[in-house]
């Protein structure tokens, strides 16, 4: 059809099969230049060699290689030189913006106020407990990126306070304890003395 464009490079293919211009044999929907899919085939190798449209090997395969495409028997040039290999790594370090543990961002604990959450939504960012207030029975954390600031989901000590000013959370308030330090001006309060101030229960 007129305006038929490369699947791979997005560049008009032409309006008629010929030498550099080709169809895959299955699906024969998808068009690229013969240039095209060969760079391709070489990238991806014969493991990985499909069509970019309808995912199909079998035709695929035996039909371009007849049609002179070199498919060479190796594994995809993208796995090469563990170039991936960082992905099966966990984050392993305190993204706060002042981290107070004195052993550094790199070194967490596995329990306490320096265990080190990872975002429940990217676990792209991390924190330590105390270095972003997180009370020790918080479970799971959400960075700036992935909450926002101020929506109530990322369980700071900012959060926390607020909401428990406003009768929404229950936060527990013990001395002793390394829980969130109340800011300043504040004082320790029952939750229970808090909850007139949410309102009625249909609000």
């Amino acid at each position: 059809m007129k305006d038929t464009t490369c699947i791979i490079c997005m560049e008009p293919a032409g309006d008629s099969r010929s030498y550099s211009t080709m169809v895959c044999p299955s699906c024969r929907h998808a068009w690229f230049h013969r240039a095209c899919i060969q760079g391709m085939a070489l990238r991806a190798g014969l493991r990985c060699f499909q069509c970019p449209l309808c995912r199909d090997r079998d035709t695929f395969l035996g039909e371009l290689f007849s049609m002179g495409i070199r498919i060479p028997d190796r594994s995809p040039m993208w796995e090469e030189n563990n170039a991936y290999a960082s992905l099966g790594g966990r984050h392993g370090s305190c993204d706060a913006s002042v981290c107070r543990y004195p052993r550094g961002r790199e070194q967490a604990e596995e329990a306490g106020p320096w265990e080190l959450l990872l975002c429940c939504s990217c676990a792209a960012q991390g924190t330590h407990r105390l270095c972003s207030n997180l009370s020790q029975s918080t479970t799971s954390w959400e960075c700036n990126a992935c909450a926002g600031e101020g929506t109530g989901k990322r369980q700071t000590a900012a959060c926390c306070w607020a909401g428990a000013r406003l009768g929404l959370v229950q936060v527990t308030l013990t001395h002793g304890q390394w829980d969130p330090v109340p800011p300043q001006g504040w004082s320790f309060t029952s939750l229970t003395s808090l909850l007139h101030l949410a309102g009625p229960s249909t609000n």
